[in-house]
């Protein structure tokens, strides 16, 4: 994105797993933002889940307001049904599309 706009901060995604129960497992999204205008600015942050096949399985939306030159954090949970387990054996992994929507620009992030 480019400057004097809403934007991720550089490694600013982090995504971390917790199996609830058997057959359920939540996932949870935070992601960083920064706003380097002198204004508050709204952003919409879309999280889309992919499983090891690459079929979409889950969406998180929220957005996040950020006051003139500053930085936030927005939040989001999503629940994962019959989630493939990653082991040694069989090394299962999911992938998150992290989309940032600004006034003008979009930001997305794999």
């Amino acid at each position: 994105m480019q400057n004097g706009s809403v934007s991720r901060k550089k490694d600013g995604c982090f995504v971390r797993s917790q199996i609830i129960e058997s057959g359920e497992a939540k996932l949870h999204i935070e992601v960083e933002l920064q706003n380097e205008r002198n204004r508050v600015e709204k952003a919409e942050v879309k999280a889309v889940i992919y499983d090891p096949e690459h079929n979409e399985v889950a969406v998180a939306k929220t957005v996040g307001e950020i006051r003139p030159l500053n930085d936030t954090t927005v939040k989001m949970t999503v629940v994962l049904n019959n989630p493939h387990v990653w082991s040694p054996e069989n090394p299962e992994l999911y992938t998150a599309e992290l989309i940032v929507q600004g006034e003008k620009e979009t930001d997305c992030y794999k």
